[in-house]
């Protein structure tokens, strides 16, 4: 009973992790397209990271941006990589659309694919859900036999002879 509580906790741990994360973000941007507008928005902070992978360097770019709308100040920020946050930099701006009737959600113009579509969220969550019930059953098997909950040695099978010895037969 404790193993399968584990898996369970464990199913929805990384569901939650990994799922919460995208269908709000796919969410917020559908409340983007239903009523946006544009602006250019000012950089005014960045900050640049580089590492290196199997000898590809990769250099990523968090740049904080602001924007007026009707006399108000809204600010956010963004990680780009390689060319795509060279070129806002030396820009200086970045074009972004923002949620006519709160402007505080907003995103870099053509920075979220807008085909995206309820039948791929769906699809999404479809892999998440299994990729999730299959950690969390190897998960909570190794950690149920860790934790001394699974024994091992009453799964073997006592008519089972054990294997001949190396050299002999």
């Amino acid at each position: 009973m404790k193993t399968k509580l584990l898996i369970l906790a464990l199913f929805f741990l990384i569901v939650g992790g990994l799922g919460v994360p995208e269908v709000e973000s796919f969410l917020l941007n559908s409340r983007i397209d239903s009523n946006p507008s544009t602006t250019t928005a000012q950089v005014v902070d960045h900050q640049k990271y580089t590492k290196s992978k199997r000898g590809v360097r990769t250099d990523t770019y968090n740049i904080q941006y602001t924007f007026d709308v009707n006399g108000k100040v809204y600010n956010n920020h963004v990680s780009l990589t390689n060319d795509s946050g060279e070129n806002v930099l030396a820009k200086g701006s970045v074009d972004i659309v923002y949620l006519t009737s709160n402007p505080s959600i907003n995103r870099l113009q053509g920075g979220f694919v807008s085909g995206k579509t309820t039948k791929d969220l769906i699809w999404m969550l479809i892999q998440l859900v299994i990729f999730s019930a299959v950690m969390a059953t190897f998960l909570g098997f190794i950690l149920s036999i860790k934790f001394g909950w699974i024994d091992l040695e009453s799964w073997k099978n006592e008519d089972e002879s054990p294997l001949p010895e190396k050299g002999s037969a």
